[in-house]
């Protein structure tokens, strides 16, 4: 039997999930930014990864996250939430969620609380 360190197991495991992944590359995705809103698409057209965030009386709420399943669980709603967070600091608006996706994320990332409407 082989002994295996955890550091060397981690990084077959990540090896071997980049190798079988064969969507689009997710550190790359090419974000398309309205107001608003925050997008991606593949080559088709097909809708890969939405954020909504319609802004009232100086607050942009997050109602909407989607990823597309093939994309799931590989960071993609993070990336897209944190777009959203920074074109919602550039744009001088605070911030809330009514999508339960965004809430966690919210409450994860700490550096964005200054943003929140929360207490």
């Amino acid at each position: 039997m082989v002994k295996v360190s955890t550091e060397l197991f981690s990084l077959i495991l990540v090896i071997s999930l980049k190798t079988c992944y064969t969507g689009p590359e997710v550190n790359n995705m090419d974000f398309q930014h309205e107001k608003g809103r925050i997008f991606a698409l593949d080559a088709d057209g097909k809708l890969l990864a939405e954020v909504t965030f319609p802004a009232e009386n100086g607050v942009a709420t997050i109602t909407h996250t989607f990823v597309d399943d093939s994309l799931r669980g590989q960071g993609v709603a993070s990336q897209i939430l944190a777009e959203a967070a920074e074109q919602i600091r550039a744009s001088g608006l605070r911030m809330n969620a009514t999508c339960h996706v965004a809430a966690k994320w919210i409450a994860k990332h700490t550096e964005f609380s200054a943003l929140t409407t929360a207490p």
